[in-house]
C-alpha cells in the first residue's frame, strides 16, 4: 500500500529544521532556496522568484490573518497579472534543478 503525502511531510520538514529557526520560516526557506550552498548544489531558484515568490506569500499571511477586508483591487490585479510569469520561471528553475540532480556527473562536481 503507498504512503499518503502526509506521510512524505514530517520526515521531509524533519531535514529541513535545521535551518533558522525564526517566526519567518516561508520567508527563511525562499531565502535558502535560492543560494547556492559552495561545493554542495546549485541555487534551487533564482534571485527574482525568490522575491516573486515572496508577494504571495506576504499576500497570503494578510488574507490568512483577517485582513481580507483591506485587500486592494490593483494589488489584487497585479497580483493576478504576475501569476502566471512567476508560476513559469519557478517551473523551468526547478526544472534545471531535477535536471542536476539527475546529471551523471553531479557525483563528480559536487563530492
Amino acid at each position: 500500500m503507498p504512503l499518503s503525502p502526509a506521510a512524505y511531510r514530517k520526515p521531509i520538514w524533519s531535514a529541513l529544521s535545521d535551518g533558522p529557526k525564526s517566526s519567518c520560516i516561508k520567508r527563511d526557506r525562499l531565502l535558502q532556496m535560492s543560494a547556492a550552498i559552495d561545493d554542495v548544489r546549485l541555487a534551487v531558484i533564482g534571485k527574482e522568484t525568490r522575491f516573486c515568490l515572496d508577494e504571495y506569500r506576504g499576500f497570503g499571511h494578510a488574507v490568512r490573518n483577517v485582513y481580507a477586508f483591506n485587500l486592494r483591487p490593483l494589488r489584487l490585479e497585479e497580483l493576478t497579472e504576475g501569476l502566471s510569469p512567476c508560476y513559469q520561471r519557478l517551473r523551468a528553475e526547478l526544472d534545471d534543478f531535477i535536471s542536476f540532480l539527475l546529471a551523471p556527473d553531479r557525483v563528480e562536481t559536487y563530492s
